[in-house]
């Protein structure tokens, strides 16, 4: 049985369902994965690499942004989450990009941060074509 919760908003409708929640959710996990890149050069003390807390920070900023308005409206616009995919992806390969694989702080947070919010939203896209489908259908 579907569990439905009724909230009125400018994106959403009267009533809102499990994919909808899902997408929500794995959004939700961006802002933090975008908060965290803004922030990791400093705490994981890279930030004498210069390009890459540079590229680290914008695109963390970016993920956040995309995850924040998908969050609070943009529930049917399932191509914001694939542009955060597409930023996810750029996470894995940046450390080679900019020469700085070799830095273990880097590497590791650059593949693990990528493969997150990839992974998340590619969940949020899925979640908004299966929402879309059910509304249609």
């Amino acid at each position: 049985m579907e569990s439905r919760i009724r909230i009125v908003g400018p994106d959403t409708g009267p009533e809102m369902d499990d994919n909808e929640w899902e997408m929500i959710g794995a959004s939700a996990f961006n802002i933090l994965a975008g908060v965290w890149l803004i922030f990791a050069p400093f705490v994981l003390r890279f930030s004498d690499h210069r390009d890459i807390t540079w590229c680290t920070g914008i695109v963390g900023s970016i993920v956040a942004l995309i995850a924040v308005v998908r969050v609070l409206g943009a529930h049917r616009i399932g191509g914001l989450s694939w542009v955060n995919a597409t930023l996810g992806a750029w996470l894995i390969v940046s450390p080679f990009m900019f020469g700085d694989a070799g830095v273990a702080a880097v590497a590791w947070n650059s593949l693990s941060l990528g493969v997150i919010v990839m992974g998340l939203a590619i969940w949020s896209a899925r979640a908004t074509k299966k929402m879309l489908a059910h509304s249609h259908g």
